[in-house]
């Protein structure tokens, strides 16, 4: 089966703008279906969940057809298709399922159908061992989801009428219209949430750009020093993660925080428990709001520090100006060295070595004793 693609919006289509959410239609005029002139006199039925015909109302609006047809298209094509259909959503349509959505089915559907239909129905059900009523089902949800996430772009007779085009005739039909109040709340989500997520891409994008900024003017020595730090951070607190869960087996999640920000911000258990709660509090009413009220939450967060940002950056700060006194020590001790020619070819090599470069010097002892005695042509500005 064909990965689902399950698209909210039309992402690549070229009238995306005035018609941002995709509608999908086919041209079910020469369907065998529609074609035929066989008498209806036999009938299928089966036991449906809420959620099943409410696909049987989408998946008639798509094939443009009525109620009885489309359940016949979905059969037909189902027949042709059985294994396909069985491996995709037989879970989901047997008798027993507990797959949300497809339970609870208090509502009854019967259709008529041509007697040749029905038995090749019931022919296909019968190899892949299911009841007529499972292979209705699989029928309907197999071909219900794959117009919607399409991975189904064409039946019998019948494609699918590309997305411009449907985009197109109803502008055409809905030209002068004003627009309609449940279209305008889409598109007002739709854009509210392309804001957010702009916000969000902007603020990583000029941490990012900050951050840059901060290495790019730092020895590479330095940042050595600070990338080693960090790797024994983490490993410090996975190995501190580790013992701390095998010596408690029965902490709590709500626990386990805590205690992590006890060791972050080496303070008491109240405080740590207030940060814990704060953070849960924050992301609960996160959750609970719209594109828009979270967009304005985050700006108006980033105006304000709550405690817990201003303590995280206070902490960043400090490592900062730790890292700044080790730079300043560094650089001393760099200028109070005695300047030599094997300090400057080792220098050099060293730079060449960070980025993959060749040994400038390759007529020298790799490494360079300090006794070694220094060739007679040599520059004497060199020296490091």
């Amino acid at each position: 089966m064909n990965n689902p693609k399950n698209n909210k919006f039309n992402a690549n289509t070229k009238t995306k703008g005035f018609f941002p959410f995709p509608k999908y239609l086919f041209k079910t005029e020469n369907h065998p279906v529609r074609q035929s002139t066989l008498k209806c006199s036999s009938s299928v039925e089966a036991a449906l969940s809420v959620q099943e015909t409410q696909m049987i109302d989408g998946m008639t609006a798509s094939l443009q057809c009525n109620e009885r047809e489309a359940i016949r298209i979905a059969l037909y094509e189902a027949t042709k298709r059985a294994s396909e259909a069985y491996e995709g959503y037989f879970e989901c349509a047997r008798w027993d399922t507990q797959k949300r959505g497809h339970t609870a089915r208090s509502r009854k559907g019967k259709w008529s159908l041509p007697k040749i239909e029905q038995e090749e129905a019931s022919l296909a059900a019968k190899q892949l061992k299911l009841s007529d009523k499972e292979f209705l089902r699989v029928a309907i949800i197999w071909l219900a989801r794959g117009i919607k996430n399409e991975s189904i772009i064409r039946l019998s007779k019948s494609p699918r009428i590309p997305k411009d085009e449907v985009a197109m005739q109803w502008s055409r039909d809905n030209r002068g219209n004003p627009i309609s109040e449940a279209v305008k709340i889409l598109k007002d989500a739709r854009d509210d949430a392309k804001a957010l997520s702009d916000y969000i891409f902007e603020k990583k994008q000029d941490e990012g750009f900050r951050e840059y900024e901060s290495n790019r003017s730092k020895p590479s020595d330095l940042k050595q020093i600070e990338e080693e730090e960090l790797i024994e951070e983490i490993a410090a607190n996975e190995s501190w993660e580790k013992s701390f869960l095998e010596d408690n087996p029965d902490a709590s999640d709500m626990e386990f925080l805590i205690r992590c920000k006890m060791r972050e911000y080496q303070c008491d258990y109240e405080d740590a428990k207030m940060f814990v709660e704060g953070e849960m509090e924050d992301m609960e009413q996160l959750a609970k709001l719209t594109s828009k009220e979270r967009l304005d939450f985050l700006k108006q967060r980033d105006l304000y520090e709550s405690p817990r940002a201003r303590a995280e950056k206070e902490r960043k700060l400090a490592l900062q100006m730790k890292h700044k006194a080790d730079e300043d020590a560094w650089r001393a001790e760099l200028d109070a060295r005695e300047k030599t020619w094997v300090g400057y070819v080792n220098a050099r090599r060293l730079d060449k070595q960070m980025i993959n470069r060749p040994d400038p010097f390759p007529h020298l002892p790799n490494p360079l004793p300090e006794d070694y005695p220094m060739p007679d042509d040599w520059n004497q500005e060199h020296l490091g």
